[in-house]
């Protein structure tokens, strides 16, 4: 068997995501688990700079959805698709941390916030301009935006201490944009 890389090593399975949320949560149905996955994942991309699931995101109407996690009904399943006991200890911290801030909405308010969202808008506004009604989200847009709003102070979650810091590269890309962005204003204000 060929090595695993760094990032293929430490990605986990959706299902184990998906089963740590519903042990987690006691009132999680269908939707809330839904979407605290897609935050889960979110965040791990924004705070570890790495996805925390291989499976991608689509903008279906009813918001971003991982189709894998949407087709396992788990309240009619017998037993848990994955086992959480597989999640090290800094995936089971962003996903705490995606639970505590976000865990006192139902579904339909985490459905409804992430239609105010610009991952899903976008993906899904580009996707109806042709027809296609399950865009994918690609995850540089999710770490992009959701990263914006760390960096501009907007309410999100903590991020927990165990994780590791975002890639120096990263930042150094997330501050050259920032200047790139405000170049011109500053340029207006110099002329003042």
């Amino acid at each position: 068997m060929a090595a695993r890389t760094r990032r293929e090593a430490t990605m986990h399975r959706v299902f184990d995501v998906l089963t740590y949320i519903q042990q987690s949560v006691s009132d999680a149905g269908r939707v809330k688990r839904l979407k605290l996955l897609y935050y889960a994942q979110a965040w791990n991309l924004v705070w570890r700079g790495e996805p925390l699931y291989a499976e991608n995101i689509k903008a279906w109407e009813m918001g971003p959805v991982v189709p894998q996690a949407f087709h396992y009904d788990r309240d009619t399943a017998s037993e848990d698709p994955g086992d959480p006991k597989d999640l090290d200890d800094a995936s089971r911290a962003v996903v705490d941390a995606v639970i505590t801030y976000y865990g006192d909405h139902d579904g339909g308010q985490l459905s409804e916030l992430t239609h105010q969202e610009e991952p899903w808008v976008s993906a899904r506004n580009r996707g109806l301009a042709v027809g296609d009604k399950s865009p994918l989200i690609p995850r540089e847009t999710i770490r992009d935006y959701y990263e914006q709003q760390e960096l501009l102070g907007k309410p999100g979650p903590e991020a927990p201490v165990v994780t590791a810091p975002m890639p120096a590269p990263r930042i150094t890309d997330l501050v050259r944009d920032q200047l790139d962005r405000w170049a011109g204003a500053n340029a207006l204000l110099a002329e003042r």
